[in-house]
């Protein structure tokens, strides 16, 4: 799992019938998968397919807070300009939940290796803009993937997430997001309708050439570069 795929994406979507996209639908498709957050958009259908439906209110509450976020895209974007991502509550709730999420999956295997692993498990929005370059994206997703039964490509030598039992998978990952929510619920409220992500936090800040400097921007997934050019025919 990359950030290059939110792209590839876009691109393949708009592709017609002529197999071509147009200098605008290839600006559009740039500019959508500037603002999707990889772990809602790669990672998520995976894990709320292992969870499945859950009884308890309170998990079922979030388990539709964070689909309803993936279906609309796993944006991070403030499209209204109110200052506040227009879902708020499951970016909130997935920057809660990821690292509980990847502990409650890999730690009781791995045990102390889990905080030795030499790379990163996150790789989330901030100041510099560029974002989920690296972590735990396709990671956890082979791993319920594989769990599920679905086919991977270079399968893990082993299972981690409930040492192999979906049903010990499914209660460690609902534990985790309990966790989550708990963490949200002290800080904001049991209402997830004020449960905020740090916005100001995701921030690009940029270098200033005077004392004051250019203001903030809103969070994009900022590459190396862009450039688009555009032939006339001969």
């Amino acid at each position: 799992v990359g950030r290059k795929q939110l792209l590839d994406d876009g691109i393949a979507s708009t592709i017609g019938t002529n197999g071509k996209v147009n200098l605008v639908e290839l600006v559009q498709a740039m500019q959508v998968a500037a603002t999707r957050d990889i772990r809602g958009a790669k990672v998520l259908p995976s894990m709320l397919d292992v969870m499945g439906l859950q009884s308890n209110p309170r998990i079922s509450q979030a388990l539709t807070v964070l689909s309803d976020w993936e279906a609309a895209g796993a944006h991070r974007r403030d499209l209204d300009g109110d200052g506040q991502y227009d879902n708020s509550a499951a970016v909130a709730l997935m920057d809660a939940w990821w690292l509980k999420s990847l502990k409650a999956a890999f730690g009781p295997t791995l045990g102390s290796a889990f905080e030795a692993v030499p790379n990163s498990i996150d790789d989330k929005p901030g100041p510099g803009g560029s974002s989920y370059l690296e972590g735990w994206y396709g990671h956890l997703q082979k791993d319920l993937d594989s769990l599920r039964g679905s086919p991977v490509a270079s399968p893990f030598s082993r299972a981690y997430c409930g040492n192999g039992s979906l049903t010990a998978c499914r209660a460690a990952l609902v534990a985790s997001l309990s966790d989550a929510i708990a963490t949200l619920e002290t800080q904001f409220g049991t209402d997830p309708n004020t449960w905020n992500a740090d916005e100001a936090g995701d921030k690009i800040a940029f270098s200033g050439l005077d004392l004051t400097g250019p203001k903030p921007m809103m969070w994009q997934n900022r590459p190396t570069f862009q450039q688009v050019l555009e032939f006339d025919a001969p």
